[in-house]
């Protein structure tokens, strides 16, 4: 089962595959937290994000755009 709410609801998701985990999943979200936790991570992200105006400009000739909008994110 792959869920977005993995990280928050991890035994939930243990529960709803009958116990079966064999721990990857706990340690692969948790450098996932790592990540987000880092105090560099934010003001970085922001600053990528803001060189995309594709992705929040509405005004944007390819803010509509979903090719030219995934090929940004890529």
């Amino acid at each position: 089962m792959s869920s977005v709410y993995k990280a928050e609801h991890a035994s939930y998701v243990r529960s709803v595959s009958g116990g079966r985990s064999n721990g990857s999943d706990d340690r692969y979200n948790e450098e996932k937290m790592d990540l987000f936790n880092n105090e560099d991570f934010i003001p970085i992200f922001i600053d990528m994000y803001r060189e995309l105006p594709c992705l929040w400009q509405v005004n944007h000739p390819f803010y509509n755009n979903k090719p030219n909008r995934k090929a940004a994110l890529h």
